[in-house]
């Protein structure tokens, strides 16, 4: 028998087998490579014929330098234009200066949308621009899927048959996600409606209108962390996700977009539709269990996390729960 590599043809017997091209995507910009640890174990464990790529920056390229001699699934990639993060001495004060001079620039943007007139004015995507409108001035969390749509049209990441993109500090896997995936795409439900979580409803509302917001109160809401799919189904989803952007960009004036990613995936997914959707409640293959209540969280004999009864493949915002972390960061250690 011949070890088989993800995304190599190798021979098992007499017989050729190919082996799907699977991706798992993240980004980390400030974390350390302890933070990432239990992720990329639980994928060294459950999900060894994919691939890891970790988007960042030059600093962590140097940062998280021992992740890939460690995990040999683990590519690192800086972006061209990486976002600034702050921390450091003075950080919540430098925070809160960069946040006044983001609206000042803001509303400088907007004046000059109402100057123009009607005229659509261009974007430039992911090039830094001073003055004009670009995708750059947005917020990490929105510019992820325009690097991630990039890297597939431009197929740089080569053949791909399925894709995960996913959030880091806050996400393990416990089984293969891409079993059973088949042409579709899989998010997870935050088990709440649009209605009940303030939060959602304040991002729906500003990222579109108050009236969207309420046409969409009675759905679950969904939580754009973690999106698992074929290529074809992760692309049309990213098609949709960056035009949407760059409709609230057109219309809003301004290409300083805040975290609003997750008023966006559930517009496009609930309204626009471009995908065959799955969506994961607690105890499917996704399990967000922010405000799922310890009592419906038990431990099996072999230590995996069980949800609602069931063993989900992929465990995300386990970080809400002090007792998982450190079962955990215990657990996932290499």
């Amino acid at each position: 028998m011949v070890l088989v590599v993800a995304g190599k043809l190798k021979f098992l017997g007499k017989r050729l087998a190919v082996v799907a091209n699977n991706w798992i995507i993240t980004t980390s910009f400030s974390y350390s490579a302890l933070v990432l640890t239990p992720l990329l174990e639980s994928i060294r464990r459950h999900c060894p014929g994919a691939s890891v790529l970790i988007l960042t920056d030059n600093a962590g390229l140097e940062q998280l330098a021992s992740l890939p001699k460690r995990y040999n699934q683990v590519i690192l990639r800086a972006v061209n234009t990486p976002p600034k993060v702050i921390h450091g001495h003075f950080a919540l004060a430098r925070k809160i200066l960069s946040r006044s001079q983001r609206s000042i620039r803001r509303s400088l943007q907007q004046v000059g949308l109402r100057n123009r007139g009607k005229g659509e004015r261009p974007i430039s995507i992911e090039q830094p621009r001073r003055l004009s409108l670009s995708t750059c001035q947005a917020h990490l969390l929105i510019r992820r899927f325009f690097w991630i749509k990039h890297l597939l049209e431009q197929e740089i990441l080569g053949e791909v048959d399925y894709l995960m993109l996913t959030d880091a500090r806050d996400v393990v896997l416990q089984s293969d996600p891409f079993q059973g995936c088949g042409n579709q795409l899989i998010t997870g439900e935050e088990g709440e409606t649009i209605a009940q979580s303030p939060m959602n409803r304040d991002w729906l509302a500003k990222a579109y209108s108050n009236s969207l917001a309420l046409e969409l109160s009675p759905y679950q809401a969904l939580c754009a962390g973690v999106t698992i799919g074929s290529k074809a189904q992760i692309l049309a989803y990213l098609d949709c996700f960056c035009d949407s952007t760059l409709a609230i960009m057109r219309r809003q004036g301004t290409a300083l977009l805040p975290n609003w990613d997750q008023g966006i995936h559930n517009k496009i997914l609930r309204i626009d539709r471009p995908v065959a959707l799955l969506c994961s409640p607690a105890d499917g293959l996704i399990s967000t269990v922010g405000l799922v209540g310890s009592d419906r969280i038990q431990l099996d004999c072999e230590g995996q996390v069980v949800v609602d009864g069931t063993v989900p493949a992929v465990l995300h915002q386990y970080d809400r729960h002090p007792a998982l972390v450190k079962h955990l960061q215990r657990s996932y250690q290499p």
